[in-house]
């Protein structure tokens, strides 16, 4: 772990191709990931990161991901008001695995899962079966 701007310099831009993912993990995640970002190496990693590099400016931080993460975080704050007013228990930490994903989708994708209001959303089923398949993959390969 480092704050340190060179050393994250280095990783993520003088020497990215220094920091390769193994051939097992990114055989593994190829189902989910595909080529993606968090699936590739070298120049293909590179690009897919100048592609995306325009979401971490500033200016769109201040403006597109703040706006979604304000807007989202709005609504968890409506579930939570909901269970004091009735004194009722959740799960917190169910919430805020919803309140991420909706954003996230959101952020990369422009589509809005619904998933803080409603109890399920297929899709965030589907992506946890194929996280916790894939993170059963390097448990229990067998």
């Amino acid at each position: 772990m480092t704050t340190d701007v060179a050393n994250v310099t280095h990783v993520l831009k003088s020497n990215y191709q220094n920091y390769g993912k193994a051939g097992e993990f990114k055989c593994r995640l190829q189902g989910l990931l595909g080529d993606g970002i968090f699936n590739s190496d070298g120049q293909q990693w590179f690009a897919h990161r100048k592609t995306s590099a325009h979401l971490f400016k500033l200016s769109a931080f201040k403006t597109t991901v703040l706006n979604i993460f304000n807007h989202d975080l709005g609504i968890v704050l409506g579930v939570l008001q909901g269970h004091a007013q009735k004194n009722s228990t959740f799960d917190l930490q169910a919430l805020m695995h919803k309140f991420t994903l909706e954003s996230i989708s959101q952020i990369a994708f422009g589509v809005e899962l619904g998933c803080i209001t409603h109890e399920r959303v297929e899709f965030a089923d589907d992506f946890d079966f194929c996280t916790a398949s894939i993170n059963d993959s390097f448990t229990s390969p067998f």
